[in-house]
């Protein structure tokens, strides 16, 4: 085991990464803006450095040809530590964390990743190649959508996502528990490829939809959010101007929803709208489920155009 923390360590020699047999590294509160960085001239300038322990305290970087840059794959000093199971990170500055290169080569060993207060804002898609991760901290980054490949890991325990300005999923689900949003982030990966962004039975009670690099709004052929504890204006919060190929909608036994929103008259191709057990009231559940969408486009055609939910002259309501 490596503990490194609270340290102004900023760069690490090469021979770091022979040390195959490392479990655990901390680098907890070093000064690292990048992956660790491979750097055999801090081995070179150790005379004229500060040592501690193993590693070397080194202020300004110093160019070498035998370094290694952050151009140059600066993953591949911890990548080559191939039985590393706990690595922490957090408190570093790591605009640029690469975690797409790092994470399929620790994919096989890792159980418990830090990246908590490293200025960070997402996680690349390979995040679903640690399958055997068992713990994952996030906290305090400025992450707004948590990527659905965090769906694949199933044994996930623990995630941590406080203080982070997360839109998708809701805060209701984040705050829920871990396995709420593995759930979530499972139907939505799904969805990528079925076309169809199934939330039957999450505990949500606000919607915002993933992000365009997540899922793509326009590709979506159905919603179902039946059964879900979503609150009066939750749809409005959906794209319904980028659901252009929306054929479905379900909110059956939705009992917040009280109102459809009028931007879903910009899914013109929507055929299907089933609201039994909803809380509607405008338009009428009742009334909506026997008329259907066509009533529904007249009725919210209305409302758009009086900008109130009085003119309803001519619609033949019982």
């Amino acid at each position: 085991a490596i503990d490194a923390g609270i340290n102004p360590l900023c760069s690490l020699p090469r021979w770091f990464g022979n040390m195959a047999s490392l479990s655990l590294i901390k680098f907890d509160g070093c000064h690292f803006s990048a992956l660790p960085v491979g750097d055999s001239s801090a081995l070179r300038n150790a005379n004229s450095k500060t040592q501690t322990g193993s590693f070397y305290k080194k202020s300004t970087p110093v160019k070498s040809k035998t370094s290694l840059s952050t151009s140059e794959m600066p993953w591949k000093v911890i990548s080559n530590i191939i039985n590393l199971r706990r690595f922490n990170l957090g408190h570093n500055s790591l605009w640029h964390i690469e975690l797409d290169k790092l994470c399929p080569r620790l994919a096989a060993s890792l159980i418990d990743l830090r990246l908590h207060s490293t200025a960070i804002s997402a996680l690349p898609d390979s995040i679903g190649s640690l399958t055997s991760l068992l713990f994952l901290d996030i906290s305090d980054n400025s992450i707004r959508h948590i990527n659905p490949y965090l769906g694949v890991l199933t044994q996930l325990k623990t995630l941590k996502t406080k203080s982070n300005p997360i839109q998708s999923p809701p805060p209701s689900v984040c705050q829920n528990s871990t396995r709420m949003v593995i759930r979530w982030c499972d139907r939505t990966l799904a969805a990528k490829k079925s076309k169809n962004w199934d939330l039957r039975d999450i505990s949500i009670d606000s919607l915002q939809f993933p992000s365009p690099d997540s899922l793509d709004a326009g590709t979506i052929k159905s919603i179902n959010l039946s059964g879900c504890p979503l609150s009066h204006f939750a749809l409005t919060n959906l794209p319904w101007k980028h659901l252009t190929s929306l054929v479905s909608l379900h909110i059956e036994n939705c009992l917040g929803i009280k109102e459809l929103p009028v931007d879903i008259l910009f899914a013109t191709r929507l055929r299907r709208l089933r609201v039994d057990g909803s809380g509607l009231e405008s338009p009428p559940a009742s009334i909506l489920s026997s008329r259907g969408v066509a009533f529904a486009r007249t009725y919210l055609t209305r409302v758009r155009d009086a900008k109130t939910h009085l003119l309803l002259d001519g619609l033949d309501l019982p």
